[in-house]
């Protein structure tokens, strides 16, 4: 069922240019839709050791492919494959447990409790007070906010390598 919903992992290693980065953040977008597309996966592929269907080592090899041509070592690429995974997953568990109802309440209580003891809890009481909170803007993509940041520090290591 999960190799037939990913069907083919994208030919972003085609994409010009030949370098990493791009092809890599291309290949997370297109995996991000994929769980946007049926949540479901999420839980599907939860399981701890379970067996990867073709198309999963497909999409896995197309990671790993073009992580190889940073130059880092088998295993960080491997544990860059599994940040950038993480970090799709942990977006997708959001969109599944959301629910704007209990969101507002969480809000709601929050700040009470805050105002009783805003002291206790001062860079707590300020963040919320700022929005950082408050639900993304239709122009944010918290894909590529996360996403970005894991290749600036890919980046960073390649330099160093």
């Amino acid at each position: 069922m999960v190799d037939a919903a990913g069907g083919t992992p994208p030919a972003v290693a085609d994409l010009p240019g030949g370098g990493w980065r791009e092809p890599l953040a291309e290949w997370a977008r297109r995996c991000w839709a994929l769980y946007r597309s049926h949540p479901w996966i999420l839980t599907a592929t939860a399981m701890r050791r379970r067996h990867m269907g073709p198309g999963q080592l497909a999409w896995l090899d197309t990671a790993l492919a073009v992580l190889a041509r940073t130059g880092l070592p088998a295993a960080r690429q491997h544990d860059t494959f599994l940040l950038i995974i993480g970090h799709i997953r942990s977006l997708a568990q959001q969109l599944v447990d959301a629910d704007e109802e209990a969101d507002r309440e969480w809000q709601r209580l929050t700040g009470e409790l805050l105002d009783r003891h805003r002291d206790r809890f001062p860079a707590l009481t300020a963040a919320l007070a700022a929005g950082a909170f408050a639900p993304p803007q239709p122009d944010e993509d918290p894909l590529e906010y996360g996403l970005q940041r894991i290749l600036d520090g890919v980046a960073a290591l390649v330099e160093r390598a």
